[in-house]
């Protein structure tokens, strides 16, 4: 078993596979955790058609923290976006745009040291064209992957961090 005793969670809306159950992002570390934060990003409550059944866009977010290494903080965050695919979002298109500007406004890199993580559901080895005001901040770098992120084949999970390596 692992031994990380600092962990937070951050629930974001009813599963759609079992509605008892609550989906959200969490960030576990074996290091202090503090201020803790979370939010959610735009939902455009819009309306799709997979395997036979409506389906629906639920709220998706994020959770942030600092990860406190004796003098030094990194500060972490660990998020979600809806399956723009699925619901026939165009990335570059008034809503995709407008999608991605939520993330980089309630998200931001602001500490010196910083960590974003998770699934963005952008099928791509890099999101820097998506996200551009996370990466015009000096230092913003992206580990990039030439293999799939998911049993499907996809790039849907990115990292984003400064000054950490």
């Amino acid at each position: 078993m692992i031994d990380f005793k600092y962990h937070n969670f951050d629930a974001t809306s009813s599963s759609h596979i079992d509605e008892n159950k609550q989906l959200g992002n969490g960030i576990i570390s074996k290091y202090p955790i503090s201020e803790h934060s979370h939010g959610l990003f735009l939902n455009p409550n819009i309306e799709a058609e997979r395997q036979g059944k409506i389906i629906k866009t639920h709220d998706k977010g994020f959770g942030k923290c600092f990860i406190n290494f004796g003098e030094k903080s990194v500060e972490a965050a660990a998020l979600h976006l809806i399956p723009f695919q699925t619901f026939n979002i165009d990335l570059s298109s008034e809503k995709g745009r407008e999608i991605l500007s939520s993330v980089t406004q309630k998200i931001g890199v602001s500490n010196k040291y910083s960590l974003v993580m998770g699934d963005f559901n952008i099928d791509s080895p890099t999101i820097s064209e998506y996200l551009p005001k996370f990466f015009n901040l000096s230092g913003v770098k992206e580990i990039t992957l030439d293999e799939p992120t998911i049993p499907s084949g996809k790039q849907y999970d990115h990292v984003i961090y400064r000054a950490l390596i």
